[in-house]
């Protein structure tokens, strides 16, 4: 019964709509009247809509008036006919003007205000529903909720101003934008006056700390942690807490706030099984990592869903400042001979990524290895003739083809390569001090090195190689 009544409305006003009326000229159809007749401004608030409808043919007929041209009527301060259905809480009105002049929803009265901002003040949710699914897709829809007033104020502010959590609920939920927002104001309001912190939660799972995170507002993030600390331990639909956000974007100061008052976030881990020093260390945030470090006196304990320590993931991503940072802290060395779940010690990881040949046809094993063997020949060879043995000075490879097109290394001298020394580098991070070591105890220590030479090597020499762009092609 009441979809044939809705139906029977609609063709009224349809009829409405096609009539014209004879010597009518467009201008006047659209300016012979501008203020709303009162019999229409009365039935728009009565939530009577057949007599809504009356009231526009009347009108219609009496003033000869098109349909649209009774919609272009305001009241004193401009609201619309949609403006005072939705203000009065009109459900059916404002369906059936949301519906045929969808061009109203996002039309401003003289201070700003939408139909959306009137709705929202007064706290009638079923009008405010009606609008935001009359006002179009999702992107549309979310326009209208951001759209501001002539204060710069969302239809939000007015109902968290006025208490009307319903609606404030309703609108976070339609646009998580709303909750995410730069407003101090609004955000301040927020958490102050909503009963829980689902209410501030967008379908994504993102609530406001995760939004202050991502703008870098060091401010709105003290103020959740302050009025709010349950919102700080919210994670998204990654299982990603704030504080897995901003390691991800090396936000410094936001890490050390969120220390502070959500110290054991650094111990949850994502839905990948990543921690947030995994995370920092995947994107070459450093100094985030020796944040993190400082919470937990052991980072072996830090480990992924396949058992991947975060020099296996640096070395992965070829975060080449992230190995240096780790390989140079004697309490983080360690985690170079850590294995993963398939027995990958960040050394494979490495090398399995940068198993590539440079324009010498050298992989960086290469590269690294020619270099430790011509560091331990320089040892011995020094040590014979009392020379001080070690640091290799920039001596480095160069490559002599031999079968099946790989190449054997062979030192040369720095002044005619360009070639980074790896296994320099290497020793700067394990240096050899005191008196000269034996033969055995410097092959041992030569093998170290070449390790560390390898998995740096292997990392830089990703980035060398990148940058060397699309020229550049592995030797067949």
């Amino acid at each position: 019964m009441g979809g044939e009544v809705s139906k029977q409305r609609k063709e009224r006003l349809e009829i409405l709509k096609a009539r014209q009326w004879p010597g009518l000229k467009p201008e006047e159809d659209h300016g012979a009247i501008k203020v709303m007749e009162k019999v229409l401004y009365d039935s728009a608030k009565a939530s009577d809509v057949d007599s809504f409808v009356d009231a526009l043919q009347q009108v219609s007929s009496g003033k000869q008036l098109t349909l649209s041209a009774n919609f272009e009527q305001v009241t004193p301060p401009r609201n619309s006919l949609l403006n005072v259905a939705a203000n009065f809480g009109s459900k059916e009105i404002t369906e059936l003007v949301s519906h045929h002049f969808p061009n109203l929803i996002s039309r401003k009265n003289f201070q700003g205000d939408t139909a959306l901002h009137l709705a929202a003040r007064a706290g009638k949710l079923d009008t405010i529903r009606i609008l935001v699914n009359n006002a179009g897709p999702g992107s549309e829809s979310a326009s209208l909720l951001r759209m501001g007033n002539e204060k710069g104020e969302a239809a939000l502010h007015d109902a968290v101003i006025n208490g009307n959590y319903e609606v404030v609920h309703f609108l976070v939920s339609v646009d998580p934008v709303v909750s995410e927002t730069k407003n101090e104001k609004i955000l301040a309001l927020l958490l102050e006056a909503t009963p829980g912190g689902d209410s501030l939660n967008g379908p994504l799972g993102k609530s406001p700390a995760h939004a202050a995170v991502e703008q870098r507002n060091l401010d709105i993030l003290k103020q959740i942690a302050e009025k709010r600390p349950e919102l700080i331990r919210v994670k998204d639909e990654k299982g990603r807490n704030a504080l897995h956000l901003a390691s991800l974007i090396g936000y410094l100061k936001g890490v050390q706030c969120l220390l502070e008052k959500f110290s054991d976030g650094a111990f949850e881990s994502d839905k990948e099984g990543l921690y947030p020093i995994h995370v920092a260390s995947k994107n070459g945030h450093v100094r985030v990592i020796n944040e993190l470090v400082d919470q937990w006196f052991d980072p072996k304990e830090f480990l992924t869903k396949k058992s991947k320590n975060i020099l296996h993931v640096a070395a992965e991503k070829d975060q080449q400042n992230v190995v240096r940072y780790i390989l140079r802290n004697l309490e983080l060395a360690s985690l170079l001979n850590e294995k993963d779940e398939d027995g990958n010690t960040p050394l494979h990881l490495a090398t399995k990524l940068n198993d590539i040949a440079n324009n010498e046809n050298l992989t960086s094993f290469d590269v690294a290895q020619g270099q430790s063997r011509k560091a331990e020949a320089e040892y011995f060879e020094s040590t014979i003739s009392n020379e001080k043995p070690f640091p290799v000075q920039n001596k480095l490879t160069n490559s002599k083809p031999v079968n099946h097109g790989r190449t054997q290394p062979q030192a040369v001298d720095s002044k005619e390569s360009k070639q980074p020394d790896y296994f320099g580098l290497a020793y700067e991070f394990l240096p050899i001090q005191g008196k000269p070591l034996s033969k055995e105890e410097m092959k041992s220590r030569v093998e170290t090195l070449l390790v560390v030479a390898v998995l740096v090597a292997s990392v830089t020499f990703a980035g060398a190689m990148v940058d060397a762009g699309p020229n550049v092609h592995r030797a067949e």
